[in-house]
């Protein structure tokens, strides 16, 4: 992903000289994100194909299928504009939150108490199946995060040199 974005920018600053960029590495990081989104792209339109022919979409315990690609692709019918959809919204989403994750470590690294009452909570939380509802009820963990984005926010500019 770090590939990618680095690139995204580099070609963002090379504007009509976007010929001379030609990295390698850049490409083929584009092309596994390609595939790892294609599979999942396939995978739901092959769902709403069934789900025509009487056939409904189910998560593998059993639930109707409801996740996000699933509504988007209800939507667009065409591969590449859905693909570049999900990019649009997981490529900048990915360094927002690992921007958050960082911040977050930083303070934890720095609070030894709440470290304690955290990992307390995640001790108690044992082994149950982890789904966005069994991570909602931690609560000490949601206010740990939820804190640290309020005092460091989720972007980081980076300092002017002087």
């Amino acid at each position: 992903m770090v590939t990618v974005m680095k690139g995204l920018r580099i070609r963002l600053q090379l504007s009509s000289f976007l010929f001379l960029h030609r990295d390698k590495e850049w490409f083929a990081a584009c092309k596994r994100i390609h595939g790892f989104l294609d599979a999942y792209i396939d995978k739901a339109y092959t769902d709403l194909a069934n789900e025509k022919k009487g056939i409904p979409a189910k998560h593998k315990d059993g639930k109707p299928r409801d996740d996000f690609l699933w509504t988007i692709a209800r939507k667009v019918p065409d591969k590449l504009e859905l693909r570049t959809e999900l990019t649009g919204v997981w490529i900048p989403s990915n360094e927002t939150t690992s921007i958050l994750m960082s911040n977050t470590l930083f303070a934890l690294a720095r609070n030894p108490r709440v470290v304690e009452k955290l990992r307390r909570e995640i001790v108690d939380f044992g082994d149950k199946p982890l789904t966005f509802e069994s991570l909602r009820s931690l609560e000490y963990l949601r206010w740990t995060v939820n804190e640290s984005e309020r005092y460091n926010g989720r972007f980081y500019v980076e300092p002017l040199a002087n």
